[in-house]
């Protein structure tokens, strides 16, 4: 029975990261393997999540370029990249060909959102800053949101510890 590649790679990340790094050795040595174990954490991360969250960012976008060029405000060779990027979706579903759509959908988000502003489409800039601040929170990684909570806490452990005893 071969393992789960998330589950392995979650587990080395963690014990990196969390118990190896913290062992004494030198500042520089513990740095490079707490690094190697976020690497492994949020590769696990994006095995468990990537392909859902691309899915659903993937939609999003198309939905918000459709719509703008449905608007009929945009000039037409901004439209007929909208459309070409909306319909070129994978139809292999694999997270390598989600993330490179993610990839082409927002260039021609970034493109969008310039047409926008430059023209006054206050509504369509709103909604892209809209979209682009969910997009910003699913990319935040749980993972190393909770191991610096950990390392605030064994900073703070060890202030404590300092301040007590001198």
């Amino acid at each position: 029975m071969r393992p789960d590649p998330g589950e392995v790679l979650f587990t080395l990340g963690q014990v990196l990261a969390t118990e190896t790094s913290t062992l004494p050795a030198e500042e520089y040595q513990q740095g490079r393997v707490r690094m190697m174990g976020i690497a492994l954490l949020m590769a696990a991360e994006d095995i468990a999540k990537g392909a859902e969250k691309h899915l659903q960012q993937n939609r999003a976008m198309t939905v918000l370029m459709l719509r703008a060029v449905a608007g009929g405000q945009l000039d037409a060779g901004l439209k007929e990249r909208l459309e070409e990027a909306a319909q070129s979706a994978p139809q292999d579903m694999t997270p390598a060909k989600l993330r490179t759509f993610n990839d082409l959908l927002r260039e021609r988000l970034i493109e969008l959102h310039e047409a926008a502003e430059r023209t006054g489409l206050d509504e369509l800039n709103d909604a892209i800053w809209d979209l682009l601040d969910a997009m910003t929170r699913s990319d935040r990684s749980e993972l190393l949101e909770m191991i610096f909570a950990q390392e605030e806490a064994t900073a703070a452990a060890a202030v404590a510890a300092a301040e007590a005893a001198g």
